[in-house]
């Protein structure tokens, strides 16, 4: 007997299984008729979200991040980018803190993985440029968005 045809009969044999069980199934549970008072499912009434809406809302956020990197107080004018977006506050944390994440991995990259650099000094003055005493602010506001708002 061919592969084939092992498998056409073996794939045959499934579907007329599933069948039985599926129609068997359907009649041992459809014998009780259930009223409309056991039937009562809570109503849970959700929002419609404009994906156009949330993805300007995104992209705003992004600029205002990029803006606050370039304001003098860099901590609290992150911070309040997300008192002043129509996002939802959470979501805006987590975004922030993978904002932050990203700016201290690519601190990091572009000051140790350049050949002939002292990634030292590169840093430092690369988060003195920021307005930053160390990389350690940098985890601090990590850790202060990872706290429950």
């Amino acid at each position: 007997m061919s592969t084939y045809r092992k498998l056409a009969i073996a794939l045959v044999s499934i579907v007329v299984w599933f069948s039985t069980i599926t129609t068997s199934f359907a009649d041992v549970n459809t014998n009780v008729v259930a009223s409309s008072e056991q039937l009562q499912a809570p109503i849970q009434v959700l929002a419609f979200v404009d994906s156009d809406d949330t993805n300007s809302a995104r992209s705003k956020l992004y600029d205002d991040i990029e803006q606050a990197w370039k304001q003098r107080n860099v901590k609290d004018s992150l911070f309040a980018v997300c008192d002043a977006t129509t996002l939802d506050r959470d979501l805006c944390r987590d975004l922030l803190k993978t904002e932050i994440v990203h700016k201290r991995q690519s601190l990091l990259d572009s000051c140790y993985s350049t050949p002939g650099t002292n990634g030292r000094l590169c840093l430092a003055l690369a988060v003195k440029n920021l307005g930053l005493n160390s990389l350690v602010d940098l985890d601090r506001w990590i850790n202060e968005l990872d706290e429950p708002s």
